[in-house]
């Protein structure tokens, strides 16, 4: 969940809880297998009797020893396994497919499919389910506007799959329409200018030698009329750009999301997604990318059916690339509404109608169906190709966990016969699977820099690391990070004041095998009129993690600023004891009050603490100290049995100790029983400088103990950096 407060301290926060996913990937190296699923014809049939012993199988050119070999032909029942006869490890068991149904994705991307041709697409994916869905088929139904709406899970019930493929959006008539008219305006200022540039070479052609200063008053009249046209044309430009953008923005989300929702079931998945195309903008490349190597890895194989059916006429974008290249050379260089003749045609040349679905499909192992009306057949044939293939496992040579792509290469003995299978893999470790491979290779150079980042631009970065216990001896961890707004690019937009990230981060255990991944929120926003105010954007995440020791490195970006601001930090979560424990201690300078029943890792006695990060504190400020006390046998009746001391040391000397009284408290069920307790601090007359706040908790039966500490500084009075 996400949400956002508002503290009065000047504080934007934007909390991004995000629990590590059940971790099954199907393409890993080093201690993993890396799955490959093969599909073979012959005269565009499918083969379905080859052996082991037919394949070889090559990674970055190197033979692999084969380890298991599963055969899936036509019906459940006609899958069988086997174990090839050439290996030299021993061999990695399959999962019979009996066991397993066979799970089937429908897409319907109505933020490309235009109205009209919705009917069309729902008739055949109807017609489909009635024909071709057999016992053993699970179909979940999916659909993609300016949203993704998940409208049928799983199921082997025809009834509730065709009634959810019954919807329609117009967003996809909305997109062409507005596209076309922009395309349609930037062509028509583009002749314009392009008949001006033309007058004015003929008027300095024919003009005799020495006498063009006859007609410089026109030549310079036409010369804005033109500028004010290819102005005009970039503008419009800049507007397709941005709408192309937009609409392919949720498409790709929406690829990954399922990829991530079917990662952890066994076994090749099929996505059959109806679509027009979409191009990929420079700003979606990276999640683009992200979102097939999440596919592979997820064993998720997309075919994709052109609901555009058959077309006669010939895309536009050739003749946008012909105009770009006919440009004069100095207009080529030139830039209007930030859309330079470059970027136009680097645009153009990713957005045929088909290409991006094409490179979508052949990466997972599918293919693409156009230039037909006969929609039914098209999902016959991806039917057939999704019940007949070879699930093929090896075990890479290459132990090391780079980031990089390695090919595989997938080669039979019986010749004459076609091979498709995916062009290789990333080599990401299992834990890194919220990351594109770029983002890897980056947050392990922060990891080997101790979080230094090599950029020219950078901003503050200050955090906050908590501990609390969790369920079957585990830890819930809380990560705080606070960014200086007025250090970064805040944009408005319809009326709210927003600032965009690029926030993601990697934990690594004790011997720097990596644990688990996460990524912040993409956007912080608030009205225009609070982050005029604020000091400090907020966003944090939540992590599950066993007892140990951890390093964490993150690393944030402003793409309006392109600053970058990266810290690496150290984590010990030690193991419980049976009888008594502490949480993390928190400091803060303010709590808000929250509605009742509100529940959270800081949040007491109807107040939710706002953790300090910088841990800086002025002599008028609050300090209010935060934890939580574990004993097995609480109950909201029996007293708790434990006493709390609460001590402030400064320079090796305590200045005060406090009792705090623990019986009467309300006991916090969630996750597992335990005592919030939050105690307030006047700093008040104090001197400047390091101190360390010490809770112990002491069992009164058992005698016991549990202890915590957190360090703060004290500055002097209006020493602290102001805005």
């Amino acid at each position: 969940m996400s949400g956002l407060v508002l503290s009065a301290c000047g504080l934007l926060m934007a909390v991004l809880l995000s629990s590590p996913e059940k971790e099954r990937p199907t393409l890993r190296v080093d201690n993993y297998s890396v799955l490959v699923d093969v599909v073979v014809t012959d005269k565009h049939r499918h083969v379905t009797d080859l052996k082991a012993e037919d394949f070889v199988i090559f990674e970055d050119g190197e033979l692999q020893d084969l380890g298991t070999f599963q055969v899936i032909s036509g019906r459940p029942e006609h899958t069988r396994t086997q174990t090839p006869l050439r290996t030299t490890e021993p061999a990695i068991p399959s999962e019979p497919a009996e066991s397993s149904p066979r799970l089937i994705i429908i897409l319907l991307d109505y933020a490309t499919v235009e109205y009209l041709n919705q009917g069309y697409v729902r008739d055949a994916a109807v017609q489909y389910v009635k024909e071709h869905m057999v016992p053993g088929d699970l179909i979940a139904v999916f659909q993609v506007g300016m949203t993704l709406k998940f409208l049928q899970q799983f199921t082997d019930s025809k009834e509730q799959i065709i009634e959810a493929l019954q919807g329609s959006e117009v967003v996809g008539s909305a997109y062409a329409l507005d596209q076309e008219t922009l395309s349609e305006s930037a062509q028509n200022a583009q002749d314009r200018a392009g008949l001006l540039s033309s007058s004015v070479d003929s008027i300095v052609s024919s003009s005799p030698q020495g006498a063009i200063g006859q007609q410089a008053v026109v030549v310079e009249i036409l010369n804005q009329y033109m500028l004010m046209a290819q102005r005009l044309e970039a503008r419009y430009y800049a507007q397709l750009s941005y709408s192309r953008q937009q609409q392919s923005r949720p498409i790709i989300g929406a690829i990954e999301t399922i990829a991530r929702g079917v990662e952890h079931l066994p076994g090749r998945k099929t996505l059959i997604m109806f679509s027009q195309g979409f191009s990929v903008p420079l700003a979606l490349e990276r999640p683009f990318y992200r979102c097939v190597h999440v596919a592979n890895r997820s064993n998720l194989a997309v075919y994709a059916v052109d609901a555009a059916g058959l077309q006669f006429k010939q895309p536009k974008t050739e003749q946008e690339l012909y105009d770009v290249s006919a440009a004069r050379p100095g207009d080529r260089k030139m830039a209007y509404a930030g859309i330079s003749q470059f970027d136009r045609a680097r645009e153009v040349g990713t957005d045929q109608k088909d290409s991006t679905l094409r490179y979508l499909t052949s990466s997972t192992g599918g293919f693409l169906v156009r230039h037909t009306n006969d929609f039914l057949s098209a999902l016959k044939r991806i039917d057939a190709d999704a019940r007949s293939h070879y699930l093929l496992s090896y075990r890479s040579r290459r132990v090391r966990f780079d980031g990089e792509f390695r090919t595989i290469r997938v080669e039979v003995k019986q010749p004459g016969v076609q091979v498709r299978a995916r062009p290789g893999y990333w080599a990401l470790p299992p834990g890194a699977n919220l990351l594109s491979p770029e983002e890897y290779k980056r947050l392990m150079r922060v990891a080997s820099a101790g979080g230094g980042v090599p950029a020219a631009r950078t901003f503050s970065l200050s955090s906050h690391c908590s501990h609390f216990l969790d369920v079957n001896g585990r830890y819930s961890v809380h990560l705080l990070a606070d960014l200086p707004v007025r250090e970064l690019v805040v944009q408005e937009s319809e009326g709210r004041a927003f600032i965009e990230l690029e926030a993601i981060g990697l934990v690594r255990g004790e011997h720097g095998e990596v644990v688990t991944s996460f990524r912040g929120p993409s956007r912080i926003s608030t009205t225009p009129a609070r982050a005029a105010e604020v000091r400090t954007a907020r966003f944090g995440t939540t992590l599950a993690l066993a007892p140990g020791k951890y390093s964490i490195s993150l690393l944030v970006t402003d793409p309006a600023s392109q600053k970058t601001a990266s810290l690496e930090r150290s984590l010990l979560l030690v193991a419980p004891t049976a009888n008594l424990a502490v949480s993390s201690v928190c400091l803060s300078r303010e709590a808000t009050r929250v509605p009742a029943g509100t529940t959270g890792p800081f949040t007491v006695g109807g107040s939710e603490i706002i953790v300090s990060s910088d841990r800086l504190f002025e002599p008028g400020d609050p300090l209010i100290c935060f934890f939580r006390i574990y004993r097995p046998g609480l109950t909201a009746e029996q007293d708790p049995n434990v006493e709390c001391d609460i001590t402030l040391v400064f320079g090796g000397r305590v200045v005060s100790r406090n009792g705090i009284p623990v019986e009467g408290r309300t006991v916090d069920w969630t996750p597992v029983p335990n005592l919030p307790v939050a105690r307030y601090f006047s700093l008040e007359g104090l001197p400047p400088g390091p101190y360390i706040v010490r809770v112990e908790a002491r069992d009164r039966v058992s005698g016991e103990s549990a202890s915590g500490q957190a360090s703060f500084t004290l500055l002097s009075t209006g020493s602290k950096a102001t805005d």
